[in-house]
């Protein structure tokens, strides 16, 4: 991934854009993107579009609270919670109370005490509830990203406070409480690629990943999923935007082309790996140089119609790829590498939702979809 700004030229290449079988996990994601949408995804490059600068997604967007060591009670949240919560009980080793009522223990660890030393490996102690005698850590990372980020495309976002019963829910108190109907719910996803989970991994003299797990997304199906998905079909996904072991879930609002360049399987072997015969794809008969930038949204604290207001334009954010793409005689894409820094940052999976949960949802700890909405209603007609 290269945080270079693209020169000029690279702009008008953009502007001008004309024009190995897929490892096998992008194959099948491919075919699952095709079963699911009911048409063939484009692999022809020059049938794609050069750049989609946006989307249009749900309201949400800035989901409050991505990562669960925000998610502390506090006293006067504490009150909210318990208006949408019904028949909680406590639940040993949750470290993170999302509602609260007379069960539970209101004294939580504090930050530090969780997180004293910020690994996952401390032999003791960590996240605890006060009448606990034993804890354990969490990841500084972890997060409930999968549940904001499909939160964010799917939901309205709330725009004003709503009061009931007495009890003020600020839009940020809603969309916290969607977050966590999210992270609750049973949902159908479309999945494509597949998660590096910490495997045993190397670079080899190129600097490609050995583990096929940290080099997926292919670039190649990651460019076919970009476009057809933002260009042709309208429609946006997730992604986790770490190629590692983390997971950084967002959800992708726009994507560009901005230089596009076409050469010999031969002279991209000499050029970027020093070789005489392009080593990857035997099936390869052309080769395109791209580079792109993918672009989401992050999390914020802020409060308010952010989307609204435009604020949340603040909020996008996004990386650039340097890749190769590999054709074959008929000009679709089969396959592609990786280039320079976005060996090792580049999407590692992408994802998406069937659609929102099912409306009787009641999460494990109690929140119900239909009193959330029902917030969320009032929010959004104010």
């Amino acid at each position: 991934m290269s945080e270079k700004t693209p020169s000029k030229k690279a702009y008008e290449d953009a502007r001008n854009c004309t024009h190995r079988k897929l490892e096998g996990a992008s194959d099948d994601g491919i075919v699952t993107l095709e079963k699911y949408f009911g048409t063939a995804m484009e692999r022809k490059l020059k049938n794609h579009h050069c750049g989609v600068q946006s989307v249009s997604v749900g309201g949400l967007e800035l989901a409050s609270l991505p990562r669960r060591h925000q998610l502390r009670v506090e006293p006067k949240p504490a009150k909210r919670s318990r208006e949408v919560c019904k028949g909680l009980r406590p639940r040993r080793g949750h470290v993170h109370g999302q509602c609260v009522g007379s069960e539970w223990d209101q004294p939580l660890a504090s930050p530090s005490e969780m997180y004293l030393d910020r690994r996952v490996s401390r032999p003791k102690g960590g996240a605890k509830r006060g009448s606990e005698t034993a804890g354990y850590c969490i990841p500084t990372w972890h997060g409930i990203s999968h549940a904001w980020a499909p939160a964010a495309i799917l939901e309205q976002e709330p725009k004003c406070p709503v009061t009931v019963n007495n009890v003020t829910f600020q839009p940020k108190d809603i969309k916290r409480l969607l977050t966590d109907v999210y992270y609750g719910a049973k949902s159908s996803t479309v999945f494509a690629g597949s998660r590096y989970n910490g495997n045993n991994d190397s670079t080899d003299q190129y600097g490609r990943h050995t583990d096929y797990s940290y080099r997926d997304l292919n670039p190649g199906f990651f460019h076919i999923a970009a476009t057809n998905l933002l260009g042709l079909l309208n429609t946006t996904f997730f992604v986790d935007t770490d190629a590692g072991y983390e997971v950084h879930n967002r959800p992708v609002v726009g994507f560009k082309v901005y230089e596009q360049t076409a050469m010999s399987p031969q002279k991209a072997a000499n050029a970027f790996y020093g070789l005489e015969t392009y080593p990857w794809n035997a099936n390869v008969t052309n080769i395109v140089y791209v580079k792109s930038r993918l672009s989401w949204i992050n999390e914020t604290e802020a409060d308010g119609g952010l989307v609204a207001s435009g604020a949340n334009e603040k909020l996008t954010v996004g990386a650039y790829y340097d890749y190769l793409l590999e054709l074959d005689e008929s000009e679709e894409i089969i396959g592609g590498e990786w280039l320079y820094g976005s060996n090792g940052n580049h999407p590692d999976f992408l994802w998406f939702l069937q659609g929102k949960p099912p409306a009787d949802t009641v999460t494990k700890i109690g929140l119900s979809y239909a009193n959330v909405a029902k917030l969320l209603e009032k929010s959004v007609s104010c």
